[in-house]
């Protein structure tokens, strides 16, 4: 069998997504592929999607919020012909080189992870292309993004709903291509090792106290030193921290030497750590990002989100969606985060309720009924 995975730099969400797929067949043996549909494409465009994406969340977050608002009301049954998609996906360098890249791997499945190859792909299909191939498109947040409705000459979506079927049907899906198996992600977050107890002692921390997983990402959003302050401010610190920095290497120093003088707060601070899964076993709640990746990951790991500050605007949806559910909770500042953990340490059966609501939402088994779906496709192909 061949897997190509055409993908889009723009952070590390998307990447994840393929990759954890790669991983998983390449165990049975399997051809596969990964391309980022825009690294040969002009530069502007490339960093558009990538590195002025987050400058423009840190430095304009109301304005692209606004923006993305719009986006949002648009009429899902219109298609523009000019639109934001049409220019990220009209690059001819990075559009040969995607045709070069399918042509030259011929493979057996393609699976999109971001809405410029999952449009280009479909119009693919729509002209009367890539007959022999199923193709293939996820849905990584719990709203669907701008565009989705132009990508519906793909074989199959995966979806981690299916509260979101009804709109998906008025963008023209059908229910036969609609596949709710969750958000693929590395299978590691699919179990747990050891008990909680002895990964929190592998890690050099207390067995018994309440253990916070704070994260703000690959690319380290937020000012985690001004978390750590204010929650320094609970009385005789009842509990322990692990704090991944991610690249932020200005910021795990900062807090290092703020933990230099504060020696009463129990904490392992970390930089970009690739240990994630055991952080997650050892842990009781998550305190940072809610993309879907780091929701899918966290919540297959069984813990509850605590979301720290302003969510980026593709994510608010994901707030809102599982605040609803009672998964997870929302503090606009550190004052509010630090209220909230406080409840939770002197209320901790709300905590359990929160990681009982996560169980019902959680798809730890994504990824392998993601790829057990292709094989059976390819047998009977075979046959």
């Amino acid at each position: 069998m061949r897997f190509l995975v055409l993908s889009v730099t723009a952070g590390n969400g998307h990447h994840a997504m393929g990759n954890a797929v790669i991983e998983h067949l390449k165990q049975d043996g399997h051809e596969t592929k990964l391309v980022d549909y825009l690294r040969p494409s002009t530069k502007i465009r490339a960093r558009i999607a990538n590195e002025w994406y987050f400058w423009t969340l840190k430095t304009f977050p109301r304005i692209i919020d606004k923006v993305y608002a719009n986006l949002l009301k648009r009429d899902i049954t219109k298609k523009k012909k000019v639109s934001p998609l049409t220019f990220m996906t009209s690059s001819k360098k990075a559009n040969r080189n995607l045709e070069k890249e399918i042509s030259e791997f011929n493979p057996d499945f393609i699976f999109c992870t971001h809405v410029y190859t999952a449009y280009l792909v479909s119009e693919m299909k729509k002209a009367g292309k890539l007959q022999n191939v199923k193709t293939f498109f996820i849905v990584s947040d719990y709203e669907l993004i701008p565009y989705i409705e132009y990508t519906t000459y793909n074989n199959y979506l995966l979806t981690p709903t299916e509260d979101l079927n009804d709109t998906l049907f008025k963008m023209g899906f059908k229910k036969e291509q609609l596949l709710p198996y969750g958000i693929t992600v590395n299978t590691k977050f699919a179990s747990h090792l050891d008990t909680k107890e002895n990964t929190r002692t592998s890690l050099g921390l207390d067995s018994e106290k309440p253990t916070f997983l704070i994260m703000n990402g690959g690319v380290g959003f937020g000012n985690t030193l001004k978390l750590l302050k204010e929650l320094n401010e609970i009385k005789d610190n009842p509990f322990q921290l692990i704090i991944v920095n991610g690249k932020n290497e200005k910021m795990k120093n900062k807090i290092d030497e703020y933990l230099k003088e504060h020696q009463n707060i129990k904490c392992l601070n970390l930089g970009f750590a690739r240990n994630v899964d055991v952080l997650m076993d050892a842990s009781d709640l998550l305190i940072g990002k809610i993309g879907g990746v780091a929701v899918a990951e966290a919540f297959n790991k069984g813990l509850p989100i605590l979301v720290a500050g302003n969510a980026p605007f593709q994510e608010w949806s994901n707030v809102l969606y599982l605040g609803e559910k009672n998964a997870i909770l929302f503090a606009k500042n550190e004052k509010q985060t630090k209220e909230y953990l406080e409840e939770l340490l002197v209320n901790p059966s709300k905590l359990e309720e929160m990681k009982n609501n996560v169980q019902k939402i959680a798809m730890p088994n994504a990824t392998r009924d993601f790829v057990n779906f292709m094989k059976s496709i390819y047998k009977k192909e075979e046959n």
